[in-house]
C-alpha cells in the first residue's frame, strides 16, 4: 500500500532530504567483520533494528568506481553494509539476511514492468517508479545497475543540494545479501525475498534481482529500509532522474476528461514513465487503447505477490478519473534520450529489408540492416532529433543516411545514398519499439 506522505504532500520537494555525504565511525568489528565467521554459510546477521546508517556505516567519502576509472560521481562508500530491515519486521516471520547470488541473476528475461513486485513495505511510490521505467525505458534500468563481481553492485542515484538548485550522481554500493522470509522448521518451502523482488527466473532457475538490488541501494541511500516506508513518488524521481516528477491533475472535474487523456497519451507516446496515484497507493500506467473507447491500463505491483496474478487492470477514461487523483511522469522532456537501450525498427526497402537501430549511450548509436546485403549503420545525433552517418554493407558497399525520429521518438523516416551521395537512393520508415 502507500503511502502518509503521498496523502500529505503531492507536489513540490520533499522536507526530507537525501542524507549528506559524511564520514562515521567503523561498525563494530570493522570491515573485516563484515562477514562474521559466527554466521552460516550464506547468511549475514541482519542490521540491528532501530539503528541508523551512521551507526553503520564507515569512509562514507565518495571514491571513484572502482574497476571503471571513467565513471562519473564516485562510490558511496568501500564497504558493502546492509540497511537495517524494518523496525519489528523480524518478530513477525523468520527472516534472515541471506545471500542470493547463488541463486540469483540480475536479469533473467530483459527488464519488464512485470518484473515489479511489492511486499512487506510501503515503498509503492518508488518500486511503481521503477516499474513505469522499465515498461517505458527498459534500458535506462541498464544503464544505472552495475554489476561489480559476483554479488556485487553499484546503482546511480542523483542527490539534491542544500540549496535545492542541482543533483549530484552517487553510486550506491551493494551486495546480493537481501532480508529474506525463511519457512519455519519442518514447514518446507522455499526462500523468499522479503521485500521488493522478481518472480522472473531464466532458464537454469535462478531468480531475477535486479527489483531487489535496486530497492536495497534505495534504502541504503535514504538510510534503511524504514526511511524508505511511506514516501511520495517525487523522491523516486529525483533519486532516479535527478529532476521532480511533473504532477498532473487527473480530476475530470478540475480539467476534464479530454485533458487528462492528452497528458497520459502524450507521456506513454514519448516513452516516458507514468505512475498514477489514488492518494494512498501508487501503481504503473502501461498503456492506452481507443478501441471500443478511449481506455488506460495499470498494473499494481502490490497485486502480484504470489505470481498469480498479473495486476493489471483496464479503466475507460470515466472510470481512470474516478480512481485516480493524479498522474506523474519525469520532468525531463528527453528521457527517451539520455536512456541506453532505445529501439527502433521498421523496413529500409524492398531490396535491404528490416531496419534495427539500438542505442549504445546518450548520442551514439548501432543499427543493422537486412536483405540481399546486410550491413551496419553506426550513427549519432545532429542536434534535435536528426542523425546522420554512414552505412556499409558485408559487400562493401557503402553510402550516407539522414532521418529523423518523429512523434516524440515513436517513429523516424530518413534518406539514403550510396557512395558519398546523400540525395538518391531509398528511404526509411519504422517506429519505435
Amino acid at each position: 500500500m502507500q503511502s502518509r506522505t503521498e496523502q500529505r504532500q503531492t507536489s513540490g520537494p520533499s522536507d526530507r532530504q537525501a542524507p549528506e555525504t559524511r564520514t562515521s565511525a567503523a561498525p563494530r568489528g570493522g570491515a573485516a567483520g563484515l562477514r562474521g565467521a559466527s554466521y552460516a554459510d550464506g547468511e549475514r546477521a541482519l542490521s540491528p533494528e532501530g539503528k541508523g546508517f551512521d551507526a553503520q556505516a564507515s569512509a562514507m567519502a565518495p571514491v571513484q568506481l572502482e574497476g571503471d576509472p571513467k565513471a562519473e560521481g564516485g562510490r558511496r562508500e568501500n564497504h558493502y553494509l546492509d540497511p537495517a530491515v524494518l523496525t519489528g519486521d523480524k518478530g513477525k516471520e523468520t527472516v534472515k539476511n541471506k545471500n542470493w547470488a547463488g541463486k540469483g541473476t540480475l536479469f533473467a528475461n530483459g527488464v519488464k514492468a512485470t518484473d515489479v513486485i511489492q511486499t512487506n513495505i510501503n515503498d509503492c511510490y518508488f518500486v511503481a517508479v521503477l516499474s513505469a521505467i522499465a515498461n517505458s525505458q527498459p534500458g535506462y534500468i541498464k544503464s544505472i545497475i552495475r554489476e561489480d563481481g559476483p554479488g556485487k553492485y553499484s546503482v546511480r542515484f542523483f542527490e539534491k543540494s542544500k540549496d535545492g538548485a542541482s543533483y549530484a550522481q552517487v553510486w550506491i554500493a551493494v551486495d546480493s545479501y537481501l532480508p529474506t522470509t525463511v519457512p519455519a522448521e519442518g514447514e518446507g518451502g522455499e526462500d523468499q525475498i522479503r521485500y521488493g523482488h522478481s518472480n522472473e527466473k531464466d532458464a537454469s532457475g535462478k531468480r531475477e534481482m535486479w527489483p531487489s538490488i535496486m530497492e536495497k541501494a534505495y534504502a541504503k541511500l535514504k538510510g534503511n529500509y524504514s526511511d524508505i516506508d511511506w514516501g511520495n513518488t517525487t523522491f523516486a524521481y529525483e533519486a532516479l532522474f535527478g529532476t521532480q516528477g511533473t504532477k498532473q491533475v487527473t480530476s475530470a472535474t478540475d480539467v476534464g476528461q479530454e485533458k487528462v487523456w492528452k497528458q497520459v497519451t502524450e507521456a506513454l507516446d514519448a516513452g516516458k514513465p507514468l505512475v498514477a496515484s489514488t492518494g494512498s497507493h501508487v501503481i504503473t500506467v502501461l498503456r492506452y487503447s481507443e478501441a471500443g473507447g478511449k481506455k488506460i491500463t495499470v498494473r499494481d505491483q502490490a497485486a502480484t505477490k504470489d505470481g498469480t496474478e498479473s495486476g493489471e487492470t483496464t479503466y475507460d477514461l470515466a472510470a481512470f478519473n474516478a480512481k485516480f487523483t493524479y498522474v506523474r511522469t519525469a520532468k525531463v522532456d528527453e528521457v527517451a534520450r539520455h536512456s541506453e537501450g532505445i529501439h527502433l525498427a521498421g523496413d529500409w526497402d524492398t531490396n535491404y529489408g528490416p531496419l534495427s537501430l539500438v542505442s549504445q549511450s546518450a548520442n551514439k548509436f548501432i543499427g543493422t540492416y537486412g536483405g540481399d546485403s546486410p550491413g551496419k549503420l553506426p550513427y549519432a545525433f545532429e542536434g534535435g532529433d536528426s542523425m546522420v552517418g554512414k552505412w556499409q554493407g558485408d559487400d562493401g558497399d557503402e553510402g550516407n543516411f539522414k532521418f529523423d525520429i518523429a512523434d516524440k521518438r515513436k517513429a523516424f523516416n530518413g534518406t539514403w545514398g550510396s557512395k558519398g551521395s546523400d540525395s538518391d537512393g531509398g528511404a526509411w520508415t519504422g517506429k519505435r519499439k
